[in-house]
């Protein structure tokens, strides 16, 4: 019976049932609905189960079973790791929590008509508002019953909102929808609290585990443990109980006779003979069996008379050396533990969580899970006789309301490629934490609000952003396309482990990406160099000498700026200036690309001045930039290209005789050079271009990027490019280093050479040489004797130099002779005699009438060295020998004229001489016996075999009268001396020309001027050609 509402009337309360119905069954149903709803009446249920109909009631039960970790099935998901654990609890949603219960029943003083009582939890109210839950109750007239489930209803939705989910083996079998049980979960309490019974000897218990320290100690806890109830009345027979005693002690070793038995226990049969047999029965302490019983009838706990006997524990000092899981119990209530059934401490100041079955399902052979939702006994009495509810219980986990956490952090950060937003806080204040392990919260409701910042004022998105639960003390919160005014702010609330949630925590608003991991500067330490390609271009690489660089630098951005204006052409392949750098001094600031960080740029200028290069970070951050650079400057030396090196001239003969071809030769600008083009100061009043050296940049010191030669040349002795002629029109390839040509074979030249790179620059000054300055080499070596020119020196008969200066016949009617002697100074001359002849009869000589032929005069010429054999004339007939031709006029015979001599014989054109002294002879007859004969010019050739002399890259001192001597001297004479100034290699002067100051067969004098007409030294070149 409770207490009603009722009362008599001397105002004495009046008690009624518990549960009572009052019903009238007017129409039929189906027999399963109709026992649910009469369930209903007393908080029951019924549930089918072996074939049966089983009735449970939600009322004060004591609990019949534990459960831990021992008798337990952990989760583990596909990979191996631990899943779920052993026990998975969830609560109620906040939604499910009604804090007015509006309950009807039939009211037997309106004629059973439906009345309606609200019942409001006012706690509940303030927090949650209104939320009101409809209770129709069947059969029920009173008030009194009405009020107490609308009072049950609510508190359980308030009280009892854990629920928990685990596996268990067939032991599951023994439960039962509305069963009690007790959970000892080491995960959610900190302590191991729960596991099996390793060995028995009266009330001294062997634990698999004992916590060392726990919270109030291990003496005075209330130690529980499993039984079989055989005959459990209405529960029917065989059913599980829990049977309870209070720990006294804790057994220690080594403690002499009180410790002598300790928990041995014997196995029948015993074989005597034996002592230490394989029936024998081993005591399992510390992880050893360490004794031996040998005879059953000997009490299994005799302390104190002897230090061991046939019971007794052997050896004993195993005993006194190991450690101790063994509690000393008050009583076993005549239901004593039994070895491997699992066991539950409950200390002093903390107790295990009860939960009532809800269901059992057989998931597969042998595996049971099971439901259960939270269970408070105190919650009957509070609605049955309005006792106050037991809030000062300690339970393994005892539920409070949390606060919000404290000391929150929140930081923009980047994080495996992706901006995030890191939080992490501590625990609320007042919870309770158990070896690290938060008893109060289960897990933290974590929002995010995004704001953009706007002059100084943050403007905040209307919605918050939630993430998922959190059961750390931490999160990153990812952010897609984070930009540098983009502001954010975080609240944390925390839920307890039945779902009751904190206030939120204060908004804390996240630190800039840069405030923990600022920009990096680059301004110093780090280095941006270039080297020249062969493409033409520049490629430039960075590094930052072990610079920290932050997570969210995505690379960095090349700028290039011009020293001075650019034209519109030159601005082609460029993104429009930075706005406001356009105007002097920078002419502009140019983005030329953007660049990762492990990777380089390749720049083509196409203006040719000095370009400023500069790189800066970029991030993955919307707008952050670095303002640090790192620079270097590209000149124009390393744009447009040095002309040249080395440009020398050779003429190549392989024989003695002259065939004049020049080779030219130069080699690549390579980084030696210092000095400045050769040629630059050849005349005072020549335009001066600026003049380059070889830069740094070049790998190996080498100009690789030059795809073509350009050759020039002029006549005479200037070096002006643009007034030279082009000498190949397509130029010279640019892997070739020669030319020959036979255009420079006589008088004085300047060649001109000048580089084009890959991207079509053209070098500003060319490498030049002056060939041919001094005497014009001849083409062949010739010696000539002019008869007529030296007065017809030698001998003459019958013939006389007229006034004319000519050689004329005397009297007609007889032979003329003339004779002349000359020396023959080499072997192989070839000798050649020219003759022209008239006559003196102006009818015959072409001057009467004006214009008619010339009938000339009759002669022939004769030869022989003087000295030689006068005996045999050398061709006694010459009309006989077929080498020579017929005579003009009259056969002539040697042996018919004693004047000439039978030592002359026939000229023949050509005819090899040697070296020695030789006369010639010439016989003249008049044409017709009359008209003499006149001889208006002879000139005899000597055609000597031609030698060459040359020499190169001879360095000339600054005497102004340098000697250059022949490696083989001329035998004879030299006839003449070319010279080629050489463009120079070095940091010499520069000469401008070349004087010669004599010359003989063993070599010639020289003088070396500069453009000022001082003397210089330099290098030249020379071909002498002689005999």
């Amino acid at each position: 019976m409770v207490p009603s509402d009722r009362k008599t009337s001397g105002g004495a309360v009046i008690d009624e049932p518990r549960f009572s119905c009052n019903l009238l069954l007017q129409s039929s149903g189906e027999a399963w609905t109709v026992i649910q709803q009469f369930s209903s009446i007393f908080r029951g249920m019924v549930y089918y189960a072996s074939s049966i109909a089983v009735a449970a009631q939600d009322r004060e039960k004591d609990a019949i079973f534990t459960f831990n970790e021992s008798n337990t099935i952990e989760e583990f998901d596909d990979s191996g790791q631990v899943g779920l654990g052993n026990f998975t609890y969830s609560g109620s949603a906040r939604r499910a929590r009604h804090t007015v219960c509006l309950v009807s029943y039939d009211d037997p003083e309106d004629n059973y008509s439906p009345r309606i009582e609200a019942l409001t939890d006012t706690d509940g109210l303030a927090e949650y508002g209104y939320r009101a839950i409809d209770l129709r109750l069947i059969g029920v007239t009173s008030r009194s019953q009405a009020l107490r489930a609308a009072e049950w209803t609510l508190l359980s939705e308030t009280l009892l909102t854990d629920t928990v989910a685990f596996k268990t083996n067939e032991i599951g079998m023994a439960l039962r929808p509305g069963d009690i049980v007790k959970i000892a979960d080491p995960s959610k309490s900190g302590v191991r609290a729960g596991g099996r019974i390793l060995g028995v000897v009266g009330n001294y218990i062997t634990l698999d585990y004992l916590p060392p320290d726990p919270p109030g100690g291990v003496i005075g806890s209330k130690f529980s443990w499993m039984y079989n109830e055989v005959d459990a009345g209405l529960d029917g027979l065989n059913q599980p109980r829990l049977e309870t005693a209070t720990v006294t002690g804790i057994l220690t070793p080594g403690g002499g006779a009180d410790w002598e038995n300790g928990f041995a226990t014997c196995i029948t049969p015993v074989d005597p003979t034996a002592p230490y047999g394989s029936s024998d029965a081993g005591t399992y302490s510390s992880g050893k069996f360490v004794s031996i019983c040998v005879d059953p009838t000997d009490p299994l706990f005799d302390p104190g008379v002897a230090a061991y006997d046939n019971a007794d524990i052997r050896p004993r000092s195993e005993i006194g050396s190991g450690t101790s899981d063994t509690i000393i119990i008050d009583g076993n209530g005549g239901h004593p533990p039994e070895v491997q059934n699992p066991f539950l401490l409950e200390f002093p100041s903390l107790s295990a969580q009860e939960f009532r079955v809800l269901t059992v399902n057989q998931e597969e052979e042998g595996v049971f899970a099971i439901t259960g939702l939270r269970y408070r006994d105190d919650i009957y009495a509070k609605v049955d006789f309005n006792t106050p509810l037991d809030e000062g219980k300690d339970y393994f986990y005892n539920p409070i309301n949390p606060g919000p956490p404290t000391n929150i952090i929140a930081q923009v950060i980047w994080d495996n490629g992706q901006a995030k937003i890191s939080v992490r806080w501590n625990p609320p204040i007042a919870s309770t934490t158990l070896f690290n392990y938060n008893l109060e919260v289960r897990f933290y409701r974590v929002q995010w609000q995004s704001g953009t910042v706007d002059g100084g004022i943050t403007t905040w998105s209307e919605a918050w952003i939630e993430v998922p639960p959190q059961t750390d003390d931490e999160e990153m919160i990812p952010i897609e396309q984070l930009a540098i005014e983009d502001e954010f702010r975080v609240r944390i609330a925390s839920v307890s482990r039945v779902g009751v949630q904190s206030a939120w925590s204060a908004y804390v608003q996240a630190d800039r990406i840069t405030t923990w991991f600022p920009m990096p500067d680059i301004s110093s330490g780090s280095v941006l160099s270039f080297t020249n390609q062969s493409s033409g271009g520049q490629l430039l690489v960075w590094e930052f000498a072990g610079l920290a660089l932050p997570p969210y630098i995505s690379g960095v951005r090349l700028d290039v700026s011009p020293n001075r204006a650019l034209t519109t052409t030159e601005q082609r392949g460029l993104k429009d200036p930075l706005p406001g750098t356009s105007g002097p001094p920078t002419y502009g600031i140019y983005i030329y690309g953007d660049y990762p960080l492990e990777e380089y740029a390749v720049t083509i200028f196409h203006a040719d001045t000095n370009w400023e290069c500069r790189i800066h970070f970029l991030t993955f951050v919307q707008g952050l930039e670095g303002s640090t650079f790192a620079s270097v400057t590209v000149t124009r030396d390393d744009i447009v290209p040095p002309e040249p090196d080395l440009f020398t001239v050779v003429t190549d003969s392989d024989k003695q005789s002259i065939a004049p071809m020049r080779r030219f030769s130069w080699a690549l600008p390579t980084s030696e050079i210092s000095n400045v083009n050769a040629f630059s100061y050849l005349l005072a009043a020549s335009e001066s271009p600026s003049l380059q050296t070889v830069t740094s940049n070049w790998p190996l010191g080498k100009v690789t990027d030059i795809v073509q030669f350009l050759v020039r040349y002029k006549a005479g002795f200037n070096n002006t490019w643009a007034q030279g002629v082009s000498l190949f029109a397509d130029g010279v390839p640019g892997d070739q280093r020669y030319f020959e040509t036979e255009l420079f074979d006589s008088g004085t030249w300047t060649v001109m050479i000048r580089s084009v790179d890959r991207t079509g620059w053209v070098s500003d000054d060319q490498a030049a040489i002056i060939v041919n300055l001094g005497d014009a080499i001849p083409t062949n070596v010739v010696e000539t004797f002019d008869a007529q020119a030296d007065g017809w020196p030698g001998q003459k008969v019958n013939c006389t130099v007229n006034s004319d200066g000519n050689l004329e016949q005397t009297d007609p009617t007889q032979e003329a002779q003339y004779l002349y002697p000359f020396e023959v100074t080499a072997n192989d001359a070839g000798l050649l005699v020219v003759t022209s002849a008239t006559n003196s009869d102006p009818n015959k000589n072409g001057t009467t009438p004006p214009g008619s032929p010339d009938q000339g005069g009759t002669y022939q010429w004769f030869l022989r060295e003087i000295g030689s054999d006068l005996e045999d004339p050398m061709y006694p007939n010459p009309q006989g020998d077929p080498m020579y031709p017929p005579p003009q006029t009259n056969y002539m015979y040697l042996d018919t004229n004693t004047t000439i001599g039978i030592s002359f014989h026939p000229y023949v054109p050509f005819e090899k001489l040697s070296a020695g002294n030789y006369e010639i002879g010439c016989r003249i007859l008049s044409i017709d016996g009359a008209a003499r004969t006149i001889l208006t010019a002879t000139e005899v050739q000597m055609d000597y075999p031609d030698l060459e002399r040359t020499g190169n890259d001879l360095a000339i001192n600054d005497s102004g009268n340098d000697r250059i001597n022949f490696a083989t001297p001329f035998p004879h004479q030299v006839k003449a001396v070319s010279v080629t100034i050489q463009d120079p290699d070095g940091v010499i002067s520069v000469p401008a020309t070349a004087y010669l100051r004599g010359k003989d067969v063993n070599g010639f004098n020289i003088r070396l001027l500069d453009a000022e007409g001082a003397t210089v030294s330099g290098l030249i070149d020379y071909q002498a050609v002689g005999y």
